[in-house]
């Protein structure tokens, strides 16, 4: 038996009104009581950041003579949903970049939109690889540390690490010096998912410090000199040396041996 025609018409207004709170409430949870929330959920979906290594300062003697500089090389990206063909790519890349076909594969597979291949390439490996023109693949400039003088002074200056963070020694008691604010690079993509463009970098951020030690590179260098001829001399395990400058205290050399 069917209703009054006026029941009807109530029924479907409170219906109505109804599906109208329900959507004003869900409104109001997506723009005044959670916006923040969502807005960072959609930022995730549509964009992602790359963050950079950042630039390194040198280190100096006394003299201003190089001790630690750092040299930009190229280092090998993927954007893994534009790789068409992510098996056939790692067998090709493998014997070039001397990493295996299944890890390569595996970046390439990965539900990313961005993944290291291989970092600080040499120049033959960067060569033969753009040599390929693959669509998806592509080389950024980054930073890596160098020693002019080898083995020198090593314990004294330290090392870095792949992502330019100071690890040891100068390097990492004057790191938050040292090293410059990372580089950020920014990845958008359309509706359907696809990432239409690698944006240039950003541009340069503020620049590091050099540092300028106290150490004079040929006291360094003879100081070093004379404790490994102790070391063969006497038959010792090891050797420490420091060097001052009796008028005004500074440190002219300091050696550790065995180094590194």
């Amino acid at each position: 038996m069917k209703g009054p025609p006026r029941f009807r018409l109530l029924s479907l207004c409170l219906l109505l009104l109804a599906a109208l709170g329900l959507m004003g409430w869900r409104a109001f949870d997506l723009q005044v009581a959670r916006p923040e929330q969502f807005l960072r959920r959609a930022q995730r979906q549509y964009y992602q950041k790359v963050v950079l290594p950042p630039r390194r300062g040198a280190i100096y003697d006394r003299r201003g003579r190089e001790l630690a500089i750092s040299i930009k090389v190229p280092s090998l990206y993927a954007l893994p949903p534009k790789v068409k063909n992510p098996e056939a790519l790692a067998q090709r890349l493998a014997p070039i970049l001397g990493v295996t076909s299944q890890r390569l594969r595996e970046l390439l597979q990965a539900e990313r939109s961005f993944v290291w291949l291989k970092r600080h390439l040499t120049p033959r490996q960067e060569k033969e690889v753009m040599a390929l023109h693959v669509k998806g693949v592509g080389t950024l400039p980054e930073t890596r540390r160098f020693y002019p003088h080898g083995e020198l002074a090593a314990p004294l200056l330290g090392f870095v690490g792949v992502d330019a963070q100071g690890l040891e020694g100068i390097e990492l008691a004057y790191d938050h010096w040292l090293k410059a604010p990372p580089r950020v690079m920014v990845l958008e993509r359309d509706a359907l998912g696809r990432w239409i463009y690698l944006p240039s970098r950003e541009g340069e951020t503020a620049g590091p410090c050099d540092l300028r030690l106290t150490i004079d590179l040929m006291v360094q260098y003879t100081l070093e000199k004379e404790l490994k001829a102790g070391i063969i001399e006497t038959e010792a395990k090891g050797a420490v040396g420091v060097a001052l400058d009796p008028w005004s205290g500074e440190i002219l050399a300091m050696a550790s041996l065995p180094s590194f």
